[in-house]
């Protein structure tokens, strides 16, 4: 399970009917359940979203066996899928990981 924090312009981010859009297209079809939006892409067996105070929380489960092509597009979508729910780029978010590591 990971935890995002969420960049102050993109709080809207943080309403049910937009991070289930982000999901959707991210992702395909999504369930909900409890408030937590789950879906499956490619090498991602399923994914689990939900949002506790400002961060967004994140459970995954990953398939190793798919080909390299359907691997490099979930690493696509998924990181597509971060950057609009959370509004950091690759880059921000490890650079943050980083700060907090050192804590």
């Amino acid at each position: 399970m990971r935890h995002y924090p969420i960049k102050g312009g993109n709080k809207e981010n943080l309403q049910p009917d937009n991070l289930r859009t982000i999901v959707t297209e991210s992702f395909g079809d999504c369930s909900e359940e409890e408030g937590r939006f789950t879906a499956s892409f490619g090498a991602l067996k399923h994914i689990s979203v939900w949002i506790d105070g400002k961060d967004l929380i994140l459970d995954t489960e990953m398939d190793a066996s798919v080909p390299d092509d359907v691997a490099m597009e979930t690493i696509k979508r998924f990181n597509d899928f971060l950057l609009r729910a959370t509004g950091y780029t690759t880059k921000e978010r490890k650079k943050r990981a980083e700060k907090e590591s050192k804590k």
